[in-house]
């Protein structure tokens, strides 16, 4: 390889690193409001869902538990009830906690993703 043939190649890398540096700069602020966006929403959704199911699952099972008169049949449905209510309140806590992050702190959002991609 000559020079000019050396010196062309290296224009053109650097002509390539210029432009690649031009596109990052320019969908770096889209790229982050789609992570803050995404963290919102997911955790919106696992939140209303969350909320669906105590109001569609559980008052109706805790309305059929508390009409039973039998003891036994007391305890096989409320273990379900109990451990069915406990998960769901853990997803929705953190959920709630993601959903807060990313209103108030989007900044700790991108933060947190970009860690996570580090890794």
């Amino acid at each position: 390889m000559n020079n000019e043939e050396l010196t062309r190649a290296l224009k053109i890398i650097n002509d390539a690193a210029i432009s690649g540096q031009d596109f990052v700069l320019e969908q770096a602020p889209l790229i982050v409001r789609e992570i803050v966006a995404w963290q919102i929403w997911s955790s919106a959704v696992a939140v209303m869902l969350c909320v669906l199911f105590f109001l569609f699952a559980l008052k109706p099972l805790y309305k059929k538990w508390s009409a039973l008169d039998d003891i036994d049949i007391k305890g096989i449905t409320f273990v379900p009830l109990v451990m069915s209510g406990i998960a769901c309140a853990i997803i929705f806590l953190c959920n709630i906690s993601s959903l807060t992050k990313g209103i108030t702190a989007p900044r700790l959002v991108v933060i947190d993703y970009a860690k996570e991609a580090l890794r």
